[in-house]
């Protein structure tokens, strides 16, 4: 049986371990009382070593919720193994909204793997721009909800243009270009849905499908671009409002033909564009 007294250390249990050898265990500043509830337990403990027994089930409650101190005292006695040391999980430092678009942008990908045309990789910029303005840079990716969605919508449906574009400062932005930013937003989190950085995207409510606006559509009529030749600062403006009013070339395309583009015996011009 052990046996339990005080010093003037403080209190100590004795007892006798499964192999005949005396010990003793200070268990720090207690009461007489838990002292010699430790004393029972290590009997307990001693009983089941010697034996090679099931320990009994209050004292192995109280083996799982005493403190390491005393664990490891009981452990240096021999009655029990020693804890494992507790491994801290590694802290995985979240990615931001702001790093993440600057990656992705940087990366310039399109969702087939294909490398982004410039333009394209502009029009990411502008809409990361515009997020930046909404939301904290410092905001976690995976923190961003349908809410925040929903309220970048709205501040997009309140934001007056503020660059002197066709005349339109402190106009309303048109709504196909609120529809391509929420487009880009869409684009950007399904990219972060793919490589498992967030489980869902918080974008997919939002409405991003162009609608068609005739508003400002204008029939260029052909005595309206002569008028417009005549006027031409020089050939290549006079050859640029040729080939977009005559040959319908895009606004951009305009700059891709070379002379090997032009088919003279076959009275066609090749355009080349990734479109």
């Amino acid at each position: 049986m052990a046996s339990v007294n005080k010093d003037n250390k403080g209190w100590r249990v004795r007892f006798v371990d499964h192999n005949g050898d005396r010990k003793q265990i200070r268990p720090g500043k207690v009461n007489k009382a838990t002292a010699e509830q430790i004393g029972r337990h290590c009997d307990a403990l001693v009983a089941a070593k010697g034996s090679s027994g099931i320990l009994h089930r209050q004292t192995a409650l109280w083996l799982g919720e005493i403190g390491d101190n005393l664990h490891g005292k009981l452990a240096n006695a021999g009655l029990i193994e020693p804890r494992e040391p507790v491994v801290p999980e590694p802290v995985v430092s979240k990615r931001t909204l702001g790093e993440f678009l600057s990656d992705h942008i940087q990366h310039g990908r399109t969702s087939k793997g294909r490398d982004a045309a410039q333009q394209t990789i502009a029009n990411w910029g502008t809409t990361q721009r515009l997020l930046m303005e909404v939301f904290k840079a410092s905001k976690p990716l995976d923190e961003v909800t349908a809410e925040d969605s929903h309220q970048f919508r709205v501040w997009l449906d309140a934001r007056q243009i503020k660059q002197k574009t066709a005349g339109r400062r402190g106009q309303p932005m048109a709504e196909n270009a609120k529809r391509k930013h929420i487009s880009n937003c869409k684009l950007f989190f399904n990219a972060a849905k793919r490589r498992g950085l967030i489980t869902g995207n918080p974008f997919d409510a939002q409405v991003s499908g162009s609608v068609v606006c005739r508003d400002r559509d204008y029939y260029v009529l052909p005595e309206n671009t002569a008028a417009i030749l005549n006027v031409a600062p020089d050939a290549q403006w006079r050859l640029m409002i040729a080939l977009w009013r005559l040959a319908g070339l895009r606004k951009m395309e305009v700059f891709v033909p070379t002379w090997d583009d032009v088919l003279w015996d076959q009275g066609k011009l090749r355009v080349r564009i990734p479109k």
